[in-house]
């Protein structure tokens, strides 16, 4: 399998280095200047170096996996590419112009995806004529077990193909001897066939379930289907794992179910509280989050321009508790604060860019 991976810096290097430790693939290590691809080789083999002299790796293994690894321009590289991992900084222009270049560029067959933590799939897909799917590494990528997968909405059914292609790869990894959980980040929004496309490869289903009622998900979502297509993900999720299994204080297994609480709707939230516990009881967990942050005009809106009271908040919590669930988080007071939200300036990204330039 060929893979290009798109940023050559810290987090790009890690991501090559963790496919180019599977037997049988190639990367294609690129960035938007020749040189600033050769140096970030150039530091995954001094790093595999000192590997090497502390006898943490054996020269063949270090070799073979710098072999690997190609360093150039996406535009030399990617076109005969199986599977495109974007990692450039977090900026929603400069990723629909990468994975935009990339379509002109790549097979049709290629799958796309983005490492990125704070960004939405869908709008970085946009304009773009194949599906994007989230696959973020976290750092140090290469030695790290966790990979979280996060799908778009409105995924077509014709992508599920694809997505059992990227599952042969957490297999790989899985097989590499990788001991932490695999987690399936998702709005809930998804396609049952989509699921049992990736059966037996996800441990931990973190989904939301943001509405219980049709007619908000159409006013806040444009999706009126949102509630029962959630209820039939939901319930896929949860036949795959159906309890919830721990070692000491770290999740292994199981469902987690993410709700915010919207202002002024408490009565909807505690519907879905409702059907998600009448439905599994404490076999899921069930996440109660009052951190809903207003900015802007929210869309013209007017009922989103505050944020969830703390009346608000405690009334769906004590129904929670009215119904007997245990098995939940709930959030202290104070949880509302901007610092949840992405600067979304390229503060503390662009300097650390530089840096990775050196």
């Amino acid at each position: 399998m060929k893979i290009g991976v798109i940023g050559a810096g810290t987090m790009g290097q890690g991501i090559a280095k963790a496919f180019a430790q599977v037997e049988g693939n190639t990367v294609a290590l690129c960035d938007i200047k020749q040189e600033w691809a050769e140096n970030g080789l150039a530091k995954i083999k001094k790093g595999y170096e000192k590997l090497v002299a502390k006898g943490k790796m054996t020269q063949e293994k270090a070799d073979a996996i710098v072999a690997a690894i190609t360093p150039g321009l996406k535009e030399d590289l990617c076109a005969d590419c199986d599977l495109v991992v974007e990692a450039a900084f977090e900026d929603m222009k400069v990723k629909q112009t990468t994975f935009g270049e990339l379509d002109k560029i790549c097979k049709p067959e290629c799958i796309f995806a983005s490492n990125t933590s704070s960004l939405s799939i869908t709008e970085i897909g946009k304009g773009v004529s194949r599906p994007l799917v989230g696959m973020h590494f976290f750092n140090p990528a290469d030695r790290m077990k966790l990979i979280e997968v996060i799908a778009g909405c409105n995924t077509p059914a014709e992508t599920v193909e694809k997505i059992k292609e990227i599952a042969v790869a957490i297999r790989m990894a899985k097989a590499r001897g990788f001991s932490l959980p695999f987690v399936w980040n998702t709005g809930g929004y998804e396609r049952v066939e989509t699921l049992r496309a990736i059966e037996g490869l996800v441990d931990i289903y973190l989904t939301d379930y943001k509405y219980a009622s049709g007619a908000l998900a159409a006013r806040y979502s444009a999706a009126a289907d949102y509630p029962a297509v959630a209820d039939a993900a939901l319930c896929e999720m949860v036949r795959q794992q159906p309890d919830c299994a721990f070692d000491g204080d770290l999740l292994t297994r199981g469902v987690i179910v993410r709700h915010l609480v919207l202002p002024t709707h408490a009565d909807d939230s505690c519907e879905v509280v409702r059907r998600v516990y009448e439905t599994y009881g404490d076999r899921v967990i069930l996440s109660l989050m009052s951190q809903y942050t207003p900015v802007g005009d929210c869309g013209g809106f007017a009922e989103l321009t505050n944020p969830v009271s703390a009346d608000e908040y405690d009334r769906v919590v004590d129904f929670a508790i009215s119904l007997g669930v245990e098995n939940a988080f709930i959030q202290e007071g104070g949880s509302v604060s901007e610092s949840f939200i992405p600067a979304f300036d390229t503060t503390g990204v662009l300097p650390e860019k530089k840096e990775d330039r050196k």
